[in-house]
Formats: structure tokens, C-alpha cells, sequence
């Protein structure tokens, strides 16, 4: 992306830094002379409906607010095809770039700047607004002194259930994140805020995160699984009740932090002033060591979901995407999934650069339309099935297909020859024939080894087909669970070998056997850090 000289009324001066989303630039305002911050949606993105929404809601939030604490957005629109907004701009630094530069804070200064940003959170709540990616770099000290909260891309509203964000959040920064968010539940409210502004209190004032690792699964398998060690092990300076304050910021329990920014600002104040606070009135026990570990390595074992296995065959077969990079991915994909979070494939290939936006939008309408095609092929082979269509019937559709020109499938679904109910059986074998494939892959994995016999195999099938004419589909592994015939555990292992086994080819048996010595293994071990998780990307 080259750099413009201007946008719109807005003189370029200087390209301040480049993000996931697009560039800033620092510029100045011709009419007014007033300096300002310039954001720029990337080129790359403007074929992205998600990512242009995503940009879009970020100027909504912003537009709508005007607090001291937080960056003021002047404007917003579109020029020679470009999505911008125009910000205040800041002089000073950051929060980020003052821990690497100078190290730990001083407790008053750290808090001061904690107080003004819960004001920021406190106004932007009026608006049912949480912002969701605090953290270090996002606070600005301005050399007046003032602390604003700036970046809300991620910011929306709290009875929202836009799942945007997920990702951004998910494999941006987990260092801060909140244990709801990373878990990618879709309520958070503002006490994930207050947890993320605790994370940072804490990097403040022990000079690292409170959670660290290798990579962004390790962050956030210690942040689910484990708490991190008190602030006053870390900085013996740091006194009991300021630690205790942290603790109630960062309770794993949203319930046991504080519910409002207004009950953070009351007990700030009360710390100033040495007087009891809400954080040592209702403490928040924290131990030295870690709780017991949720074990994860099973929740996800479903993964590839389907629609992953149709993109990534669609993504090798246009040669877009190497049968290694896609194992790269699936790998990477599982071991999010053991940290329990749910990355589609699709946007887990956009994360790691192995295709483009403009890529996947293809793939994405490639798959729309496969399965538009194998939806009618299917319909057409469930009319048959259920007896509705005799051989004098479809010997008419075909000479309809031809004087038309249509599909064979289309010409049944336009037919009038089928009452309400004979469709709503149609459509239930429909759907029970489109898993036919995986399901006879998967019963006989499961019976070479010897999880289930061959003869519970067979009536496994006889039970779907007959649960299918009465309305219920269901995956033959479900119906084999029910019946106490297969443990979960290998159902997951069986299923996550057969889709697979249909993206890379490899043997069933070899995958399967893979899964099982991964199975066995105690624990998920974790390496120590070796790289500044505050590094820029």
C-alpha cells in the first residue's frame, strides 16, 4: 500500500504505524491546521465484508463518544475507494513503550493512570459499549499528562451478539485478555474490561504480564488453567492492599470482580485516602499454585468441522493452498481447540498469511455453490430413496430438465407433484444421505479398531435410517454413545480422522493412531518463554 499524500481535506505528513486492520498515518487538517491521526482501512480488506464491518463499527463507536480519557474521532468516510477516520492525534507515548522503556511503574503513577481510564469505561458504559482489547499499547500518556484509552475496533455493544471480534481478540493479544473472552463466549460485559485493565495494573506494576508463554495457545491455556503469581512475590513494593485490589480486577469468577467502573474508582480512591476497601472487605483468595487444570485436549477433537473440510478441498484443488500448509493449519487449529477455543479454518488461514482475503472470498463462493449442486444431487437421490418418484415420473422430469435447460434437481424441487409431508421426508433422507460418506468411513474405522463389532456397526445404521424417517437425523457415533456402545473419546478421535483423512489423504489407521498416543499423554507441557510477548507484531 503506498502512502497518499492526502485524504480527503486531510494533509499526510508521516506514516506513525501498521496494524492487522490498515495503516495510521499522522496528518493535518487544511481548513483547521489542527494536527490529527489518520486510519486507513488496508486495501486488501475492502473485498472483506467482515473486516469493512468490523472498520465500520469502529467508527460508529467512536463518533458517538467524547470523554477526556478517551481518543476524540472527528471524522469519518470514504475517499477514492479508502475507508478513513480521523482521530485526535496524541502527543506523547504509551503505556507499552514507557514499561520498555523504563520498567515497572511507581504504584501512584500506575494507579492514576488506571483511575482515568476506569472513567473512560465508566462513560463509554452509558453507551452499553465494552471495549475488549485493553492492553499496554492501547493507553496513551499525553505529555500534559493525561491517559486515554484509544483502538475501539474490538468495542461493541454488550447485549450484542456479533461474533466478529472473536479472532481479532483470540490471536491479537491474549496476554490481557479476560478468561470469558478467551473462551470466546459471546456475553462479555464490562467486567471483562475491568479484567483486562487489572492485566495491565498488573504488567504496570510488575514489570511482565501476569500470563506467558511460547506462543498464544500457552498464554491462554496458564490464563484458563492456572493464576498468576502474586504481585507482591513479584514486586515486594507492591503493598498488600493494592494487591489485593489487582486480585479482585482479575478474579477468574466475573461474579467475585468488581461489577462496575464506579465500585473500581471508589476503591482507588479509597486506597489514596488508607481507608478499607470493597477489594479487602470481599477479598478474593488467590493461591501460590496453580488449581487443578481443566483438561481441554478432547473438547475439539471434532476439528475440522465440515464446512473446514469443504474449504480446505476446495483451497488445494484450485492450488491455492499446499497439503502442508494446510496440516500447518489444522495443527495449529487443534491446538487452539485444546485450549478450548473454536477457530473456524478459514479465518485461522487468513491469520497465518496462507491465503489472501481475495482467496478466500473465492473459496468461500466456490463452496456456496458446491453445495448448492450437492444439495439438488442429493435431493433428487432422497426422492427416489423414499418411493415418492416412480420410473414413469422421473422419465417427465427429464424431458422437462431438457426442454428447460435446468438441473435435474432443480426441476424436482420446482415440481408440484409432492404434498407438504412427502418434502419434509425428502428433505430428512436429504439430509441423512449427505453424511453418508463420512458415516460408513467412520463405522468402519470403528470397527478395525475394535471399538465397536461389526455387527453393532450395521445396526447402528438400521437405527439411523429409522430415526432419519421419523425426523430425527443423527451422526451414527451419537446414536452409538446413546446406546452405551462408544465412548465419547473415540467418537471424537474416529471423526476427527475422517475428515482428515479427506483433507490430506493420509491413512485412517495412522491418524487414528496418532490421536490415541496424544490421547495417553498426561499433560499439555508448555515450554518457558523464550521471546518479549510485547514485541510489535
Amino acid at each position: 500500500m503506498t502512502d497518499p499524500e492526502r485524504i480527503d481535506r486531510y494533509q499526510v505528513l508521516e506514516r506513525l504505524g501498521k496494524g492487522s486492520m490498515g495503516v495510521l498515518y499522522k496528518g493535518r487538517d487544511s481548513e483547521t491546521g489542527q494536527l490529527v491521526a489518520i486510519k486507513v482501512l488496508a486495501e486488501e480488506l475492502l473485498s472483506n465484508a467482515r473486516a469493512v464491518e468490523r472498520f465500520k463499527r469502529e467508527i460508529r463507536s467512536s463518533i458517538q463518544l467524547e470523554h477526556p480519557n478517551l481518543v476524540q474521532a472527528l471524522a469519518a468516510g470514504q475517499y477514492e475507494g479508502k475507508y478513513f477516520y480521523v482521530m485526535e492525534y496524541v502527543e506523547g507515548t504509551t503505556v507499552k513503550r514507557e514499561l520498555r522503556a523504563k520498567g515497572p511503574f511507581e504504584t501512584r503513577k500506575a494507579t492514576s493512570i488506571v483511575v482515568q481510564i476506569a472513567r473512560a469505561l465508566d462513560y463509554a458504559g452509558q453507551f452499553g459499549l465494552v471495549h475488549r482489547d485493553i492492553k499496554p499499547e492501547n493507553i496513551l500518556l499525553a505529555t500534559s499528562g493525561t491517559a486515554k484509552l484509544a483502538d475501539m475496533g474490538l468495542a461493541k455493544s454488550a447485549a450484542s451478539q456479533n461474533k466478529l471480534t472473536l479472532m481479532g481478540s483470540v490471536l491479537g493479544t491474549p496476554h490481557y485478555m479476560s478468561p470469558e473472552q478467551a473462551r470466546g463466549e459471546e456475553d462479555v460485559d464490562l467486567r471483562s474490561d475491568i479484567y483486562s485493565l487489572g492485566a495491565t495494573l498488573y504488567h504496570m506494576l510488575a514489570g511482565r504480564p501476569p500470563f506467558d508463554g511460547t506462543d498464544a495457545v500457552a498464554v491462554i491455556s496458564r490464563l484458563l488453567q492456572s493464576e498468576p503469581e502474586p504481585l507482591r512475590d513479584v514486586n515486594p513494593r507492591i503493598s498488600d492492599r493494592v494487591s489485593m485490589v489487582v486480585a479482585k480486577m482479575m478474579a477468574k469468577n466475573r461474579d467475585a470482580r468488581y461489577g462496575e467502573a464506579r465500585q473500581l474508582l471508589a476503591d482507588l480512591d479509597l486506597l489514596d485516602r488508607n481507608a478499607s476497601t470493597r477489594a479487602e472487605r470481599e477479598p478474593v483468595h488467590r493461591l501460590a499454585s496453580p488449581t487443578p487444570a481443566r483438561d481441554y485436549r478432547f473438547l475439539y477433537c471434532h476439528i475440522p468441522s465440515r464446512h473446514d473440510v469443504l474449504l480446505g478441498r476446495t483451497l488445494t484443488a484450485g492450488g491455492v493452498l499446499s497439503f502442508e500448509s494446510l496440516e500447518e493449519a489444522l495443527d495449529r487449529q487443534e491446538l487452539y481447540g485444546m485450549a478450548g477455543i473454536d477457530i473456524p479454518l478459514g479465518d485461522l488461514l487468513l491469520d497465518m498469511g496462507l491465503v489472501t482475503p481475495a482467496q478466500k472470498t473465492k473459496a468461500d463462493a466456490g463452496l456456496v455453490g458446491h453445495l448448492v449442486q450437492s444439495g439438488l444431487e442429493t435431493y433428487v437421490r432422497a426422492a427416489v430413496k423414499s418411493d415418492f418418484v416412480s420410473t414413469q415420473k422421473m422419465a417427465e422430469y427429464r424431458r422437462v430438465q431438457q426442454q428447460t435447460g435446468k438441473s435435474i434437481g432443480q426441476v424436482l424441487l420446482e415440481s408440484e407433484d409432492f404434498t407438504a409431508e412427502q418434502r419434509s421426508i425428502i428433505r430428512r433422507i436429504q439430509r441423512q444421505i449427505a453424511n453418508v460418506e463420512e458415516d460408513r468411513q467412520f463405522l468402519k474405522t470403528a470397527v478395525d479398531h475394535h471399538f465397536i463389532t461389526a455387527g453393532q456397526s450395521e445396526r447402528a445404521l438400521v437405527m439411523q435410517n429409522n430415526k432419519a424417517l421419523q425426523g430425527d437425523v443423527q451422526e451414527v457415533g451419537y446414536i452409538l454413545m446413546a446406546k452405551k456402545i462408544l465412548a465419547d473419546e473415540h467418537r471424537r478421535t474416529l471423526l476427527r480422522a475422517v475428515r482428515r483423512h479427506h483433507l490430506t489423504g493420509k491413512p485412517l489407521a495412522d491418524l487414528v493412531l496418532e490421536r490415541r498416543i496424544e490421547a495417553e499423554s498426561a499433560t499439555v507441557v508448555f515450554e518457558d518463554p523464550t521471546a518479549d510477548p510485547d514485541e510489535d507484531s
